[in-house]
C-alpha cells in the first residue's frame, strides 16, 4: 500500500504498523472471501510420506483459497491461523487422516469449527474413529461434526458399524465431555449434548444397492438429534 507524500515521491505504508485489531479485520475479510471446503487425503502408496495427510482445496471455493499472506512472516502466520481454521471446513477421507491432520496443526486445533469424516477404508475404522475422537478433545470451538453413514464392520458381512443413534452418541461422548469441560458455563449448570455439538450424518448414495444394505438403519441423523436433545452431558 502506498500514499503520495509529495509530487513524484511515494511513501511506503507498513501493514504491521496497523494495530492488531485492524489487522484482524483484514484477515477475517480475506478468510471469509475465500471460504473453502478442504479435503484431507492420504499420500498415495509409493510416496516417501505414504499415509500422511495432505490437503486438497475444493473447486467450489469462492473465489479460491489465497493463503499467500500467511507466509509473509512468523507474526502474520500466527495472527492468521485462527481465521484460516475457523471459517473453512475440513473433511478427511478416514479417521486416521483426520487424526494425522489434527496432530500436525498442534495448538491450532482450538480454532477448528467444522470438520467431517468420509469413508474409504474398512481397516481398523472403529479403533481409528475412537482415536480421532480423543485427539479432538482440544477442539474447544468445534460446532459441526459430519460423519459418513457408509461405515462398515468387516467382521460381520459388511454390515453398518454404527447402526443406531445410541452407538453414535456413545462413540462421541468423550468429545462431548471435553467440550462441556472446556466451555464456560454457569456454576452447577448442566448442558445437553445438542447444545455442545451439531452432528450431521451423510446418508449412503441412492443407487439401489446401498439403499438395500442400509434398509434397517433408518433416519440415523434424525434419531441422533432427538437423542442428543434429551441427553445431559456430565
Amino acid at each position: 500500500m502506498t500514499t503520495m507524500s509529495m509530487p513524484g515521491r511515494k511513501k511506503t505504508f507498513r501493514f504491521l504498523d496497523l494495530p492488531p485489531e485492524i489487522r484482524c479485520h483484514v484477515y477475517n475479510y480475506l478468510a471469509l472471501k475465500a471460504q473453502c471446503a478442504i479435503t484431507l487425503r492420504r499420500h498415495p502408496t509409493g510416496s516417501n510420506i505414504f499415509g500422511q495427510a495432505y490437503a486438497i482445496v475444493s473447486r467450489e471455493c469462492k473465489p479460491g483459497l489465497n493463503a499467500a499472506i500467511i507466509f509473509v512472516n512468523r507474526l502474520i502466520y500466527t495472527e492468521t491461523m485462527p481465521f484460516l481454521y475457523s471459517v473453512n471446513s475440513f473433511t478427511a477421507t478416514d479417521p486416521a487422516v483426520m487424526t494425522s491432520f489434527v496432530l500436525h496443526i498442534g495448538c491450532s486445533i482450538e480454532h477448528l469449527t467444522q470438520i467431517g469424516v468420509a469413508y474409504t477404508s474398512i481397516l481398523e475404522f472403529k479403533a481409528d474413529f475412537r482415536t480421532m475422537i480423543n485427539v479432538l478433545a482440544g477442539a474447544k470451538k468445534l460446532k459441526v461434526l459430519e460423519i459418513s453413514q457408509m461405515i462398515y464392520d468387516p467382521g460381520v458381512a459388511w454390515s453398518p458399524l454404527l447402526t443406531c443413534a445410541a452407538d453414535v452418541l456413545q462413540e462421541l461422548m468423550p468429545l462431548l465431555k471435553a467440550l462441556d469441560r472446556d466451555r464456560p458455563k454457569e456454576t452447577g449448570g448442566t448442558r445437553l449434548a445438542s447444545q455442545l455439538l451439531s452432528v450431521r450424518i451423510t446418508p449412503p448414495p441412492e443407487d439401489g444397492y446401498w439403499e438395500r444394505l442400509y434398509a434397517d438403519v433408518g433416519d440415523l441423523e434424525g434419531e441422533l438429534k432427538t437423542l442428543m436433545e434429551n441427553t445431559v452431558v456430565s
